[in-house]
């Protein structure tokens, strides 16, 4: 928790032992004063669980790794059907249906050939997670939800078609 919470401060100050209670009482304080401040959504540190990898490419042929991870701090979208989302999808108003979900920062990896490529971490609910295990409808439409709000947020386009689930080495 300490290194998330001293990012970019100086190294010998960050191996200290600062107990996490007083980091985390420092965090909540920080919460409240943007609270009353009414500085608008206050940001939340979420340690997310494995879930699976996506690789795909930019339009400039750049490979992109897409972590989808879970937690139970995310919020669950309300259930619907598979019916009920295919109509949703047919009426040509998808926005009626929201899933609650993190898009990450894009930060740096290697691929499995030692190349640079960018890696982005989305978080969704654990119990969502679940659902989109069990119903393709719902994960395809999950991924779509995701690819459309990287492109939007990082103003890039992604390819739909070389979707892939990488192995782990």
């Amino acid at each position: 928790m300490a290194s998330l919470l001293l990012d970019g401060v100086d190294q010998d100050w960050q191996e200290s032992s600062v107990p996490d209670s007083v980091l985390q009482s420092l965090l909540l304080q920080e919460d409240e004063g943007a609270k009353q401040a009414g500085d608008g959504p206050v940001a939340k540190v979420v340690i997310p669980e494995a879930g699976f990898c996506l690789k795909t490419k930019t339009d400039k042929e750049e490979k992109v790794f897409i972590n989808i991870c879970q937690s139970d701090q995310i919020p669950a979208p309300k259930h619907i059907t598979d019916e009920q989302l295919r109509a949703l999808l047919d009426s040509g108003d998808p926005t009626q249906y929201r899933v609650p979900l993190s898009l990450g920062e894009p930060h740096t990896e290697k691929d499995n050939a030692g190349n640079d490529c960018q890696a982005y971490d989305v978080i969704i609910s654990s119990s969502f997670y679940r659902t989109i295990q069990q119903r393709p409808v719902m994960k395809d439409f999950l991924l779509t939800v995701v690819l459309e709000g990287l492109e939007d947020k990082y103003s890039m386009l992604l390819s739909r078609g070389v979707l892939d689930q990488p192995r782990n080495p």
